[in-house]
């Protein structure tokens, strides 16, 4: 793999945080570290850039306030418009407050698009995250 140089600007914060990352993980320097995040966000968006009808399969974990108005309506209703790409879900109590809900989904990347912006519109979601590959 041939490699490139380029240069990025970053928050002073963020460079600090990335700095106490790289020692405590002990990456031989912040070029490596960087690389590596930037290879990790590829790997997760990649599916995107598939065809819409290629098939993709994985887990969505959401985060959320369960005591935010509606929110358990809002993502059983969410999720029964989806019945043909959950093929199963998880509820966990996080705390007094936050439940996780992990979902497994299959199907074409238009609709499991689809399904991740439903669920990143509703108030009360602390984060939506999800790791999924081609299936085809």
């Amino acid at each position: 793999m041939v490699i490139k140089r380029t240069g990025i600007s970053l928050p002073e914060e963020v460079l600090d945080q990335i700095d106490r990352l790289i020692s405590k993980l002990n990456i031989p320097s912040r070029s490596r570290a960087i690389s590596e995040a930037i290879m990790r966000y590829v790997t997760d968006w990649s599916w995107l850039l598939e065809e819409e009808e290629k098939k993709v399969m994985g887990a969505l974990t959401i985060l959320y306030d369960h005591t935010a108005r509606d929110i358990m309506g809002r993502l059983t209703k969410i999720q029964h418009h989806y019945l043909d790409e959950i093929v199963t879900s998880v509820h966990v109590h996080v705390t007094h407050d936050t439940c996780l809900e992990v979902i497994i989904v299959k199907g074409a990347i238009s609709r499991i698009r689809s399904l991740v912006n439903e669920f990143e519109k509703i108030s009360g979601i602390k984060c939506v995250r999800f790791a999924l590959t081609g299936i085809q």
